[in-house]
């Protein structure tokens, strides 16, 4: 992929490449007007930044990582360390299992407590945390307010999922 992006401060910007990479010298000559030195990809509905070459669609954070560390083993994918899915720089990006990165994922949308891992339990007005460990669901206890039943949720993260944790 060097030879077809170059990377600086998290972007991708086409390379200029050379004649014989093309199947015509105005194929060539149409790279170098449009394309070489411009930035590379566009936000895709997902908020991922994604590039089109050869046809295929790719990732940016996955050219980026390829780019700088070879290719990705299989079983793994690449996490924003920050949860910005458009946040390309290198030292944004870790490689990770696919459960790593479902622990850094942001609270769901549809949370009404404010906090990942924190509900209101109806039948007695308390909060109740809780955090998946291994594909199963722990129950962290219940607690007077969101708060105090974040910091649990906290301290469980850290204490279950390291530095892969997010609160």
């Amino acid at each position: 992929m060097n030879n077809v992006f170059k990377y600086s401060k998290g972007c991708l910007y086409w390379a200029e490449r050379p004649e014989s990479d093309f199947s015509s010298k105005r194929g060539h000559s149409l790279h170098l007007s449009r394309y070489a030195g411009k930035k590379a990809g566009n936000l895709g509905v997902c908020g991922y930044v994604q590039v089109r070459y050869k046809g295929d669609l790719l990732y940016a954070h996955r050219v980026v990582w390829t780019m700088h560390h070879g290719d990705i083993p299989d079983g793994y994918e690449i996490d924003h360390i920050n949860n910005k899915r458009d946040d390309n720089r290198i030292e944004n990006l870790r490689l990770v299992t696919s459960q790593q990165n479902k622990f850094n994922m942001s609270k769901p949308r549809n949370n009404t407590s404010g906090y990942k891992g924190v509900s209101l339990y109806k039948g007695t007005g308390r909060y109740a945390a809780h955090i998946k460990v291994n594909g199963k669901k722990v129950h962290l206890g219940y607690f007077s307010t969101a708060e105090i039943a974040h910091e649990a949720y906290k301290e469980a993260s850290l204490k279950y999922h390291g530095d892969h944790g997010k609160a």
